[in-house]
């Protein structure tokens, strides 16, 4: 069809963001006090597309395993990041979540999840991300970024998608 794009083109490096430009964006938003609306409030929306842009590059299995892989690199406090968030984001609140979704339904498997921990827990594994890629390189970092997703912090994003949506819709 006419005007529609080709699907089947993979995107050339140049209409993809860098990955760690699209971190620091991430980090920055939640971080820096300057990216918070005048009313001190943030709309739901803005860190909504934030992670969505982030579980997309999480597609790209481009990335290589560091030489040094078990070589500990500078991370983010998680003390200090959550401190921050919660000046950051004061209307952000608990959200009822399932502790393991591959469990039958029932009362023990329920818990009070806390939408600033998700931030956090997301700010310090994407901030080693960083640190990888400044020590191995670009592949390395993104292989990084894939495998620290797949193991810890792509849960916190697709429960903090949930709570932002129903933010956002009042579902």
């Amino acid at each position: 069809m006419d005007g529609w794009p080709d699907f089947q083109r993979k995107p050339t490096l140049s209409e993809q963001q860098n990955l760690t430009q699209l971190i620091e964006h991430y980090l920055g938003f939640i971080l820096l006090p300057e990216r918070i609306g005048e009313d001190g409030g943030v709309k739901t929306d803005a860190p909504m597309h934030i992670l969505d842009q982030l579980a997309i590059r999480t597609h790209d299995k481009s990335g290589i395993i560091p030489e040094n892989e078990g070589e500990d690199v500078v991370r983010l406090d998680y003390q200090d990041t959550y401190k921050s968030l919660t000046q950051h984001f004061p209307d952000y609140s608990y959200y009822s979540a399932v502790l393991d979704i591959n469990d039958a339904v029932k009362d023990d498997n329920l818990a009070a999840a806390d939408p600033l921990d998700d931030l956090a827990d997301i700010a310090v594994d994407l901030a080693a991300v960083i640190a990888v890629s400044e020590k191995y390189g670009e592949a390395a970092g993104q292989y990084a970024f894939v495998e620290s997703y797949r193991i810890h912090w792509g849960y916190h994003l697709r429960q903090l998608q949930v709570y932002l949506h129903c933010q956002m819709t009042g579902c």
